[in-house]
């Protein structure tokens, strides 16, 4: 196994070929397994997967390694509750690069300050650094992110923000998608994905988002006034709802834990969420072309009560006018008003009460 491939191609640009060479060689019809790792995607993708490479013809197989699931914080924070660890996850996803510079013995503000404002933190440059690597004029890049993380996440919008021009914006966004930064995301719902003009650009990586929102606006502030100054100021006020936007994506990945560990007995194609001019459904989980599940997501300090179910109901009603009713489920981090409680057991609704998780 040669982990950090690219830098081995770097210090010796020949070795594709070398290895090309070895391989017809000698490897292939060897009992020799040989794994090339890479951190760096397009690079990946260019010299060992691409028609052009050497290498291009002789893989047998090959892995794109997703962030780790939520599920798997309790292993690096055994320590923090369920909603502690909701709220890690919103900051680091699932990479342990990141997960790593945290560390349970304190609270996730002091983490933040420590391992990503301070000026020797480890994560502070990171996303910069990843950029640098991977794009050769980052500076428009960033623009483009940073505009996505404030929540200008259609074409235009983007536009407007960045002041460039659509078609660059366009090619920015095609690049960031081919280097899984960025993703395209449409309503479950529609019947066409890739010919939705409904779709909206999110950043797909926690601590991309919780950078360009956070890190890279205020950089001269670290520099003057410090990384308290930066925290108290510009992060603490606004970090619940942050983490609240993150939320709905934390409860997909519950949802399709309890699913694949047979908790929970539903069957669906895609899962993702709905929205149109109307109303907007934080989780529809779809069957063909009728949803099958629908959930509400609520990051709020007061238990959910009957408004937020019959809201959730009402939505249902006008999302499935006809045929079977979707499973309604409804996530909290504060739990239910004892109304709501009750008419779990009586109905086809389930609660998940984010303190309540294993």
């Amino acid at each position: 196994m040669l982990d950090e491939f690219p830098y081995l191609c770097i210090s010796n640009r020949a070795l594709p070929s070398i290895l090309q060479r070895l391989w017809d060689e000698r490897g292939l019809h060897s009992n020799v397994c040989l794994v090339l790792c890479g951190s760096y995607v397009s690079f990946m993708e260019r010299e060992v997967l691409a028609h052009q490479s050497p290498l291009y013809g002789r893989r047998t197989g090959q892995l794109l390694l997703e962030p780790l699931s939520f599920g798997t914080l309790r292993e690096f924070f055994p320590r923090y509750g369920p909603v502690d660890r909701v709220r890690a996850h919103a900051v680091l996803g699932g990479v342990p690069a990141y997960l790593t510079q945290f560390s349970d013995a304190t609270s996730l503000e002091k983490n933040i300050e420590t391992a990503v404002l301070g000026p020797t933190a480890p994560l502070r440059e990171e996303v910069r650094f990843i950029l640098t690597e991977e794009l050769r004029d980052p500076k428009q890049y960033l623009s483009v992110l940073e505009a996505i993380a404030f929540g200008r996440t259609r074409l235009n919008e983007i536009v407007q923000h960045t002041t460039l021009d659509r078609g660059p914006v366009s090619k920015y966004l095609a690049v960031l998608q081919e280097l899984r930064i960025v993703e395209r995301d449409v309503p479950v719902t529609e019947p066409a994905p890739h010919k939705s003009r409904k779709g909206i650009y999110r950043i797909s990586d926690s601590f991309f988002r919780f950078w360009f929102r956070f890190v890279n606006p205020h950089r001269s502030e670290l520099a003057d006034r410090g990384p308290s100054h930066v925290l108290k100021t510009n992060i603490l006020p606004h970090l619940e709802p942050f983490i609240g936007q993150a939320f709905e994506y934390t409860c997909r990945e519950i949802l399709r834990d309890r699913v694949l560990t047979g908790r929970l007995a539903v069957e669906y194609d895609r899962l993702g969420g709905h929205w149109d001019p109307t109303m907007e459904v934080d989780l529809v989980a779809m069957r063909g072309r009728a949803p099958v599940l629908m959930g509400e997501c609520k990051w709020s300090r007061k238990a959910v009560g009957e408004d937020v179910l019959a809201g959730l109901r009402s939505k249902a009603a006008r999302l499935c006018p006809s045929g079977p009713a979707p499973l309604l489920v409804l996530f909290s981090r504060s739990g239910f008003t004892s109304a709501v409680s009750r008419q779990e057991r009586e109905g086809e609704l389930l609660l998940v009460d984010v303190r309540l998780l294993e």
